[in-house]
């Protein structure tokens, strides 16, 4: 290929393989573009290091959780009950149907966001208010936990991939020259 008609392009934050596929072959169906590709680039160690750990995220499931269990361990009336697992559902929740409410508008609708907040939700109007706030805040601490493996399976891949050679000694006939391993097939 030609490099002065070669562009690379970082989209930071896009953590995601499925996503990373969508990507490349949407951007290898534009017109003039004669192959896309993706891989992973080097990270910023500090940012590494919190990514998986959401503090805010952190926070509001805390803050959720104790919510939920002071509405579940104590004899309160029926609306102060109610307002406290609606909050606590809001603060655990609300992120779980806002992106679920985006992908609807998007046509996507039957992904893991819709199908949380469609159970919650139906907890909720059948009056199983701790049903639904419990669901939905262990679909939370799951998803944070999973952030947090995916983050250190990462970080162990990239120490693996600091080890790689620098370069390649490819031989075509007598003719030994260094190139990037990416160009040994």
């Amino acid at each position: 290929m030609d490099e002065r008609n070669r562009r690379e392009l970082m989209l930071d934050g896009l953590d995601c393989a499925i996503c990373a596929a969508k990507v490349e072959k949407e951007i290898n169906d534009l017109p003039g573009v004669t192959q896309a590709g993706h891989k992973e680039h080097e990270k910023n160690e500090e940012n590494e290091e919190n990514k998986g750990i959401n503090k805010t995220r952190v926070v509001r499931l805390g803050i959720g959780a104790a919510l939920f269990f002071t509405a579940l361990l104590f004899k309160l009336p029926f609306e102060v009950e109610l307002g406290i697992f609606l909050a606590s559902y809001i603060l655990v929740g609300g992120e779980v149907i806002l992106k679920a409410v985006k992908n609807m508008l998007k046509g996507r609708v039957l992904d893991e966001n819709f199908l949380m907040s469609a159970a919650t939700i139906g907890a909720f109007a059948i009056k199983e208010f701790p049903e639904g706030v419990a669901v939905m805040l262990f679909y939370q601490v799951g998803e944070l936990f999973q952030g947090i493996a995916v983050n250190r399976s990462k970080k162990s891949i990239s120490a693996l991939i600091d080890i790689r050679p620098d370069y390649a000694n490819l031989k075509v006939g007598d003719e030994v020259r260094k190139v990037s391993p990416w160009e040994v097939s």
